[in-house]
């Protein structure tokens, strides 16, 4: 409700109390279900994040090189962790918000200096693996899964 009028160096201002309510994309949060969805059930395959990094490593010269030295055990419990948070994120979770920003920090140039153009690999990859997987894969997820990813995508280059 408005505040009372109040008086500063003798002029009149009304204070009013604006509500914001957070704009909610309702396509996207539907779409990042689908794709939750989609995720929970292609993960349940035993090589499931085994194929990822095969298809991953493969899709371009300069990826192999960048994770010589990774532990991909570890890297592969980081890779489902950072999915999730990729899907938290599209469905405007504060916490998914805040996981995404710390991965565009470590991803940055002051981090693994993840250039924006190999994003587009590692989507591809994400989804090919994902498709193989989800025995439930329908015409459009492809699309849903990418939109979806994107959000966040699109946040971790700005931070390049």
């Amino acid at each position: 409700e408005p505040q009372p009028s109040s008086l500063v160096d003798g002029t009149c201002i009304r204070f009013e109390r604006t509500l914001v309510e957070p704009q909610i994309d309702s396509q996207m949060l539907a779409e990042a279900t689908d794709v939750k969805n989609s995720y929970g059930r292609a993960m349940l395959a035993a090589t499931f994040f085994d194929d990822f990094y095969d298809s991953f490593l493969a899709s371009s010269p300069s990826i192999k090189p960048m994770f010589a030295n990774t532990d991909l055990k570890k890297q592969k419990g980081l890779l489902r962790e950072g999915i999730t948070f990729l899907l938290m994120f599209a469905a405007d979770s504060p916490t998914g918000k805040r996981k995404v920003d710390a991965l565009a920090s470590t991803h940055s140039r002051a981090g693994f200096a993840v250039k924006p153009e190999m994003y587009q690999f590692w989507v591809d990859s994400l989804v090919k693996v994902v498709k193989k997987h989800d025995a439930s894969f329908v015409p459009g997820l492809d699309g849903k899964w990418r939109r979806v990813l994107e959000k966040g995508i699109s946040r971790m280059k700005q931070g390049y």
